[in-house]
């Protein structure tokens, strides 16, 4: 019985040192080369209202409210978003460096803030998609949740820049055929 408990004991204490050797941040960061003009790919994410074609959170609830702030297009364009199952958030232009580069805060309720980074690099068939969240994490047992982040919020980062894709590649081809 003594060795049971010490042994438990020595888990719960490892655990708990444990988490002080883990990062206290974290990054999700997923890139997709895209078929268009770094031009129209950034026109789509400064837009607010072009969410609508990319943003992930809108994919996991197609019955989610959205509400877009005053500001739609730019530096301070924003929106805010409340799903049943789902919470709720709000996302904010806060930088923006035409045609290569936004950033965004965001607002995931319960779930914390993050920073998020549009990066856009043309190439020569296109422009490559860069997007990037960083966060800070909460607690000692939030250490060990960011571990598993990645494998949950990329593959939405991944459906997200799959559509921003298509749509911006099918309005390319709309426009050649012009």
């Amino acid at each position: 019985m003594k060795v049971g408990i010490l042994a438990s004991s020595a888990l719960v204490v490892a655990v708990i040192l444990g988490a002080f050797a883990l990062p206290d941040s974290y990054v999700v960061e997923r890139s997709r080369l895209v078929k268009a003009s770094p031009e129209a790919v950034y026109g789509m994410l400064i837009d607010v209202d072009e969410s609508a074609y990319w943003a992930p959170w809108r994919a996991v609830d197609r019955h989610m409210q959205v509400a877009a702030g005053e500001v739609k297009k730019g530096v301070g364009a924003s929106y805010v978003w409340k799903s049943r199952d789902h919470g709720g958030g709000s996302y904010t232009i806060v930088k923006a460096t035409e045609p290569v580069r936004i950033e965004a805060e965001l607002d995931l309720g319960d779930a914390g803030e993050v920073y998020g980074t549009w990066k856009l690099d043309p190439v020569a068939d296109g422009v490559s998609v860069q997007w990037r969240f960083v966060g800070e994490t909460t607690g000692l047992m939030g250490r060990y949740f960011a571990l598993g982040l990645d494998a949950v919020v990329g593959p939405l980062f991944d459906d997200a820049l799959d559509r921003l894709q298509l749509e911006a590649e099918r309005r390319a081809r709309v426009d050649q055929a012009l």
